[in-house]
């Protein structure tokens, strides 16, 4: 500085210099869409600044978050909380060179997203076929409408129900099929209100319960002390429950389990006079109880001349399925003779009583097709009748197996001798041919047996035999049939059989004859 003043220090003497700073220019880009609850990135440019500078963020006059500036951009990311107008800027705040700056305003309008929704089905978890069927569907929150269509699996069932301004809708199914059926409600949505479907709700439909008869079978007439069988049949054939067999109002014992055939039984005596007989079913699951019509019950007094019987069960050893066979019961006095046409038989086959049989000339004979193979056990009960008592035979099975198309037929073929000697015993034989692997032999004089079935070995069956009467006998052989072979019956020969010690009596002078058949046809 240089002047008159001489040398010196002048502070303030010189000229002045202001240096601005430097201009600066935020821009906010613009925000395409944003929505409540959801982040949105908004994005600001500065012209003028320096890496690391601040941008903040307003929504109005509230600064909402800063961000860096960073090759000169600066973001944040924002999630608005409420919906309607906003008016977003990017404030720049500059810096010891950089002047700050602020965006232009950018209205934004924030969307509020529809509400989620859930849906759940209530209704009844079992229901009878044919019985209708309610069902309901809440939606959560409460929506302002919509529609609700309910489904069986992809079927939907009815029309769409509106949803009522508590959230619910039903529909009334009249029926449904037997079985499990997996039911979902579908929620369309509404205004600000998402759709949703419901998880599967199961409804098991039984079916309904099945009426049932109670059929009762009880002999009409018995004797004092005598035990008779009641046998309950419940149709169509439950699977369980019970019957109680009454007299009257009366029960006879405890109720008894119903087999699976459907039948029950017991075996009572009853006192003198006349009794009305019942049986009632208790019904099961699937089945609706029952009770049989009344069968009277005559009991009478003992009559002291009753003679005793011994009744004798005769089957074959064993049999084909769909061929029929005779069960025979021969019922004589205490002479050991055949008691005539007096009284019935009844027979039971694997404990299914079956109709009684009139006796004729002291035999009971009861043509039986068995419908299943196996071991069938067989019981004969000789009823009683005037001037004899009851008798009960000794059990007997027969052997069934179905038939096999590889079966051989066979031929039978009886040998007897010509003539005998009434109570001398002669020798009747029966000749399979060909030779079977088992199987029994029933000789028969005319329609009564004769003794029990004969095995047969190497292909005969031999049996020592006394005719109790003279006269002309006419013998035949039923071959029972085995594994392998076919059944057959013979044709008849006759032994005359003469009065002791008349007649002459020759043993090889015999009658033979043969029927090739097949078994019961």
């Amino acid at each position: 500085y240089g002047g008159s003043l001489g040398d010196g220090t002048y502070q303030n003497k010189g000229p002045t210099a202001t240096v601005r700073k430097n201009a600066s220019t935020a821009t906010l880009a613009a925000v395409a869409s944003a929505q409540s609850g959801q982040a949105t990135t908004l994005s600001a440019t500065v012209t003028g600044g320096a890496d690391g500078d601040t941008v903040e963020f307003y929504d109005g006059a509230t600064k909402i978050g800063t961000g860096t500036l960073a090759a000169g951009a600066a973001t944040y990311s924002w999630t608005p909380t409420a919906g309607g107008a906003h008016a977003l800027t990017a404030k720049y705040l500059g810096n010891a060179k950089t002047d700050g700056s602020t965006s232009a305003a950018q209205n934004v309008t924030v969307s509020v997203p529809d509400q989620a929704t859930t849906t759940t089905v209530s209704g009844p978890a079992t229901v009878t076929e044919g019985q209708s069927v309610t069902l309901t569907a809440q939606v959560a929150p409460t929506p302002a409408g919509g529609t609700i269509q309910f489904k069986d699996g992809d079927t939907a069932l009815g029309s769409a129900a509106t949803v009522g301004p508590d959230g619910k809708a039903s529909v009334t199914v009249p029926s449904l099929n037997a079985g499990t059926h997996q039911v979902t409600a579908v929620y369309t949505g509404a205004a600000g209100f998402t759709g949703s479907t419901s998880a599967a709700f199961t409804v098991t439909v039984a079916a309904p319960d099945q009426a049932t008869t109670t059929t009762l079978t009880a002999p009409a007439t018995a004797s004092e002390g005598q035990a008779v069988t009641l046998t309950a049949q419940v149709a169509p054939t439950p699977n369980g429950g019970t019957i109680q067999f009454k007299d009257g109002d009366t029960n006879l014992g405890a109720p008894e389990p119903v087999a699976a055939n459907g039948s029950a039984s017991i075996s009572r005596a009853l006192g003198l006079g006349s009794h009305q007989l019942t049986a009632v079913y208790s019904g099961a699951a699937g089945f609706i109880a029952s009770v049989s019509d009344a069968r009277t019950l005559t009991v009478s007094a003992v009559v002291p001349t009753d003679k005793a019987t011994t009744t004798t069960l005769n089957v074959p050893g064993s049999a084909k399925t769909g061929q029929a066979v005779h069960l025979y019961a021969t019922v004589t006095g205490p002479d050991n003779a055949p008691i005539g046409s007096v009284g019935t038989v009844e027979f039971t086959v694997d404990g299914q009583v079956l109709a009684p049989v009139n006796v004729v000339n002291g035999v009971a004979d009861l043509p039986q097709t068995f419908a299943t193979a196996g071991v069938k056990a067989v019981k004969a009960r000789y009823s009683g009748g005037t001037g004899f008592s009851a008798s009960v035979a000794q059990d007997g099975s027969v052997t069934v197996t179905d038939p096999n198309p590889s079966d051989v037929a066979t031929t039978t073929v009886v040998t007897a001798p010509a003539t005998a000697a009434k109570g001398s015993a002669v020798e009747l034989t029966a000749t399979v041919s060909p030779a079977p692997a088992g199987g029994t032999v029933q000789f028969f004089d005319g329609t009564t047996p004769i003794g029990g079935p004969v095995q047969v070995t190497g292909g005969k069956a031999t049996l020592s035999h006394a005719f109790a009467q003279a006269g002309g006998r006419q013998i035949t052989a039923v071959y029972s049939g085995a594994q392998g072979s076919l059944g057959s019956t013979s044709t008849a020969v006759t032994v005359t059989v003469t009065e002791s010690g008349t007649g002459p009596v020759d043993p090889g002078d015999s009658g033979t004859g043969s029927l090739s058949s097949i078994f019961g046809s």
